[in-house]
């Protein structure tokens, strides 16, 4: 019994992280002018939403060289693009990325055109290959947002290294001024020292003429 127990933990252990990524097909929100609702497939992915949008133009991008284009301001479209993986043809992928604290829920619509979307129960091949393909983006969330950590931390780097340069700039400055400060210093020490002897030697000048005109006024 024991050993029953130990097995189905692992088993529950194995499958839970898979659980907690599963796409999930229904109808959702989709563009008032095209239509209120449509068919789509929606997972809430562990990420921001700048990570998981990369992420999911990057998985395109293995498929194909469509754009995504903006639709409307939460909404974009891989227009009459063919991803061999879902379908070999022409579909218009339409996305979203919600975010979610530190999640990011993803919607992705596959409409052949006309205001047509599809569905499992006509497209069951399909659909499951996108759910598929929506699961499977974990990885390539966490590369796409350590890409965006390392991109950051080299701009804050750049940052850095250009501050450790101006005050290298102004240390340098800074020491010429003081440079200049210790010359003139010299300068004002050594003028000083003129000035000194020349007041004394004024004032044994002025002794000795004071001393002389004592003498003949005594007279």
């Amino acid at each position: 019994m024991k050993n029953i127990n130990i097995f189905i933990l692992a088993i529950l252990l194995s499958v839970s992280p898979l659980a907690a990524q599963h796409a999930v097909e229904g109808s959702y929100p989709f563009m008032r002018k095209m239509a209120e609702n449509a068919n789509g497939i929606r997972i809430s992915l562990k990420g921001t939403e700048e990570s998981v949008t990369q992420a999911i133009q990057e998985r395109f991008a293995e498929h194909t060289k469509v754009k995504a284009k903006k639709v409307k301001k939460d909404l974009y479209v891989f227009e009459s693009a063919i991803i061999p993986v879902i379908s070999e043809k022409e579909v218009n992928y339409y996305y979203r990325v919600i975010p979610d604290g530190k999640r990011a829920t993803v919607e992705l619509f596959l409409s052949p055109g006309n205001n047509n979307f599809w569905d499992s129960d006509k497209f069951y091949d399909e659909m499951r290959a996108a759910r598929q393909m929506l699961e499977g983006m974990d990885e390539g969330v966490e590369i796409a947002q350590l890409q965006m950590d390392i991109e950051s931390k080299k701009e804050e780097v750049e940052d850095v290294i250009k501050r450790q340069e101006q005050l290298a700039k102004e240390e340098e400055k800074m020491l010429k001024q003081i440079q200049k400060l210790e010359e003139q210093l010299q300068e004002n020490q050594a003028e000083q020292l003129k000035i000194a002897e020349q007041l004394a030697s004024e004032k044994a000048t002025l002794e000795t003429l004071e001393r002389e005109y004592s003498r003949k006024d005594r007279r």
